[in-house]
């Protein structure tokens, strides 16, 4: 098994394959946290001119591997492992959705439109550009919404969160005059109130 991404959830992953019997291997380089985990087992060197990243097709061709099924931990690299698996399939079987169903989920904007089309109850979402002017917004009030990202991964990593609550419009304009350097996409959303029971997480 050779296990794409890194942090918490590649150490997790680790963990519960230790626990099965298994001994995955990790892509080299990217690990981060994980690497410190007495489990970890890093990918041998690839022959490939290109990085996993750049050209995984590439990059896997060029391992010493006779084959791996390749377990993505992370949401660019799930898209990534979708955009290839059935190119790299014979050697490297995996188990994920369509690159396109993905890209549909992942994109937080492109999920609240395909709510939309299926008419099923979502918070009330709007697309909006960090590095443009804000359009008037009476739809939602300002003590109700928080700025959400497209992407939420890279958002956490360059701002240690995973949405911003605001509480009025000129709190709102600041903090995108400070995401807007990011180059990250966001959007607003409503916040729908209530205890944590009321929360539905589905992996």
């Amino acid at each position: 098994m050779l296990l794409l991404g890194s942090g918490l959830t590649v150490l997790g992953t680790m963990r519960l394959l230790h626990e099965a019997g298994y001994t995955p291997l990790v892509l080299e380089g990217d690990a981060g946290i994980a690497a410190r985990s007495s489990w970890y087992r890093a990918t041998p060197p690839s022959a490939a001119p290109a990085s996993a990243w750049d050209d995984l097709p590439v990059y896997l061709a060029g391992l010493p591997l006779d084959r791996a099924v390749l377990l993505p931990c992370s949401d660019a690299w799930v898209v990534r492992v979708a955009q290839c698996a059935e190119r790299v399939s014979a050697r490297f079987p995996s188990s994920v959705s369509a690159a396109r169903s993905l890209e549909r989920m992942i994109d937080k904007w492109h999920l609240s439109q395909l709510m939309l089309e299926l008419g099923l109850p979502h918070p009330r979402t709007i697309n909006i550009d960090a590095a443009q002017p804000l359009p008037a917004i009476e739809s939602l009030p300002m003590d109700r919404v928080f700025i959400k990202p497209r992407d939420s991964a890279p958002f956490q990593a360059a701002f240690g969160v995973k949405g911003i609550r605001v509480e009025s419009r000129s709190d709102l304009i600041r903090e995108l005059e400070r995401i807007a350097p990011s180059g990250l996409a966001v959007q607003l959303q409503e916040y729908v109130p209530g205890p944590a029971d009321h929360h539905y997480y589905v992996e």
